[in-house]
């Protein structure tokens, strides 16, 4: 289905997600004839570019099945670029006179802008767009959406301030707030195995399950991006986000309905009841090691890495949900860069059952688990018991698995392909709302004031040992 038509007006056109992930993703929507034919992309930077020479990059920067793909000529003919600092009061009024232009040829007066900049530039591109009448407070017979791309601030108070300045120009309903995460495709399987199979939904609570593992792990480190892991570390930039939304999408009720703001609520009621157990907290950086033969420096070597950082690069904590459903399962939670495995599931681990008939060779029986695995292949596996091959009364653990690559082939949309056409739609199921993330940035601050250790662990090993 065509998306409405609208300019794309992309501040940060030069910086690094832009080139791997926007661009991208807008490509593969016009390949697949997605994108409205009167769509265009305004590209927004303070670097000299023409449109040509930003395309040019933009095509450097691409995957090479993309880059050959016969489509891109017609393509950058979209592609438009402003010169512009954030600041700059009389650049935004010269792109407002040029939308107005433009839209005044075309009646396409949609606008949807992406802000894939540092979180501290929103407040005052905000106010510009503002103040220069490009972006109107729910303007009618037309839409005006601000896309704001992670992190919503770097603590509860600088979130807090960030959105109070937003909302005070902009509804709600404007803001999408990016979490890339619940852009996954299988991300959402979560509430479908739920809520589709009355074989799970029966069992999904304290007296059937022992714990959930929620696991996202990546091999590599943080390469170019020191300068700005380095200000924020694990528990704001994966825990805060990602591993907070899994645990809400596999905790939750069921909606009232799959409108956003019923999956919203439901989230929230999970938010609130969130206790995170700090005494459990593990906090780890890694050390040199070799990953698949490649050197690996310390964490403090890396580029924009502070020498005496003390940034953590590993996160495990252990929570609870104070509610009915929930009592006394913990939710095990998990992530780390330079590990010895990249990957991200959910795991919920179900109670063992009592050898009555039957037993494992070590007089237990394994514990039935299914595995949502988010990445880097997106499946689901269900582990049982049968017995194994020698007798009728020793049992081992099988599993069946759904791999939809398998399936489906490689055809998955990423992330950002479905987030950008969603915010096009005007849908903001996939995009977090303000509450959610003041509850989740009251999580993370509570865990960041223990002050736990930093422990040490070598590049490419499982993590710190404790």
């Amino acid at each position: 289905m065509t998306l409405p038509a609208c300019s794309i007006i992309l501040f940060g056109a030069t910086g690094d997600l832009a080139k791997r992930k926007l661009i991208p993703a807008l490509f593969k929507l016009h390949r697949q004839k997605t994108l409205h034919k009167e769509t265009i992309i305004i590209a927004i930077g303070r670097r000299e570019y023409t449109g040509a020479s930003i395309a040019k990059e933009f095509k450097a920067g691409l995957p090479k099945e993309l880059a050959r793909a016969k489509e891109w000529s017609a393509f950058t003919k979209r592609i438009s670029y402003v010169k512009l600092a954030f600041d700059d009061t009389a650049a935004y009024g010269r792109l407002a006179a040029m939308l107005r232009e433009r839209e005044s040829r075309t009646g396409v007066a949609n606008r949807l802008f992406y802000l894939a900049t540092p979180p501290d530039a929103f407040p005052i591109i905000s106010r510009s767009l503002k103040t220069a009448g490009l972006a109107e407070r729910d303007p009618e017979h037309r839409w005006h959406r601000l896309v704001f791309e992670k992190p919503f601030g770097t603590d509860l108070g600088s979130a807090q301030r960030l959105n109070k300045e937003i909302t005070s120009l902009f509804s709600e309903r404007q803001v999408y707030r990016i979490d890339h995460y619940l852009g996954k495709g299988f991300v959402h399987e979560i509430m479908v195995l739920r809520f589709s199979n009355l074989i799970f939904d029966t069992l999904w609570d304290a007296q059937h399950i022992d714990h959930v593992r929620i696991t996202v792990l990546e091999k590599h480190s943080v390469g170019s991006r020191g300068g700005y892991y380095d200000r924020s570390g694990a528990l704001r930039d994966m825990v805060q986000n990602h591993l907070l939304q899994l645990v809400a999408l596999a905790a939750m009720e069921a909606p009232a309905t799959l409108d956003a703001s019923d999956i919203h609520d439901e989230k929230v009621k999970v938010f609130k009841a969130v206790r995170p157990d700090v005494k459990s907290l593990v906090l780890g950086q890694y050390t040199p090691g070799v990953i698949d033969g490649k050197k690996i420096p310390d964490y403090t070597k890396e580029e924009g890495v502070a020498p005496n950082s003390a940034t953590e690069t590993y996160a495990a904590v252990k929570l609870s949900i104070a509610n009915k459903r929930w009592s006394g399962v913990p939710f095990l939670l998990r992530t780390g860069k330079a590990l010895r495995e990249s990957y991200a599931e959910v795991t919920i681990s179900f109670k063992q059952s009592p050898c009555f008939l039957f037993c494992g060779a070590d007089g237990k029986l394994p514990a039935n688990e299914l595995t949502v695995r988010i990445q880097p292949e997106e499946g689901v596996c269900l582990s049982f018991n049968l017995a194994d091959n020698a007798g009728q009364s020793v049992v081992e653990r099988r599993s069946m698995k759904f791999m939809h690559a398998a399936e489906f082939g490689m055809n998955t949309p990423e992330a950002y392909e479905v987030l950008m056409a969603e915010a096009m739609r005007g849908d903001q199921t996939l995009f977090t709302r303000w509450d959610e993330v003041e509850l989740c940035w009251r999580i993370i601050d509570g865990l960041r004031a223990a002050k736990a250790p930093i422990l040490k662990y070598k590049a490419g090993s499982d993590g710190p040992t404790k």
